[in-house]
């Protein structure tokens, strides 16, 4: 018990931390048979329907920076001819949630309370063209509750992006590009 009692505010600390983190859920897929050690530079291409009228848009370029940044650590190359196009756009979607609770004396025949609850659940996705053939080679979603006053977004937006760069890695099997340049 003692030992228990000591490890108490470690353990507040770690919950409290985790809590205050972004709870995303991250779903990719990759295209079967393509070799992705052939691509060395990437380009992102915007595409009008890809952020909505209205939203910030210094988060769009926040997103921009993050996969900028992303696959620049992993070696590609920033080009306007590039091997890779990189399309993302954001969608958020209004979603429902019920809870159905008894009252405490309900053998007493008082009525159930439901509570219906709206949110709202924002999704980044992510989509990776063979510039050369126009196919998409890997796609990913990342999805989480949003709000209209969300703290530190730009926080958020790297960690998201990050978390997805990984899924690519390991679809994939890139760790790091090697950018060898043969004469």
């Amino acid at each position: 018990m003692k030992r228990l009692l000591q490890s108490l505010p470690a353990l507040l600390i770690l919950l409290t931390v985790y809590s205050c983190g972004v709870n995303f859920n991250i779903v990719s897929d990759k295209e079967n048979d393509i070799n992705f050690d052939k691509y060395k530079s990437f380009a992102i291409i915007h595409d009008d329907h890809g952020f909505e009228k209205g939203a910030n848009p210094i988060n769009k370029q926040r997103i921009d920076r993050a996969i900028e940044n992303e696959f620049r650590e992993m070696g590609y190359v920033d080009s306007e001819n590039s091997d890779l196009q990189i399309s993302w756009f954001i969608k958020v979607d209004t979603k429902l949630e019920h809870g159905i609770y008894n009252a405490y004396y309900s053998r007493w025949r008082y009525p159930r309370t439901i509570e219906v609850y709206q949110y709202q659940v924002g999704s980044l996705v992510i989509d990776i063209v063979d510039a050369s053939t126009g196919q998409v080679v890997w796609h990913a979603k990342a999805s989480s509750k949003v709000y209209d006053d969300m703290p530190d977004v730009e926080n958020k937006i790297k960690k998201v992006v990050r978390e997805m760069v990984k899924s690519y890695k390991k679809d994939t099997g890139i760790k790091k590009i090697n950018r060898y340049v043969f004469k």
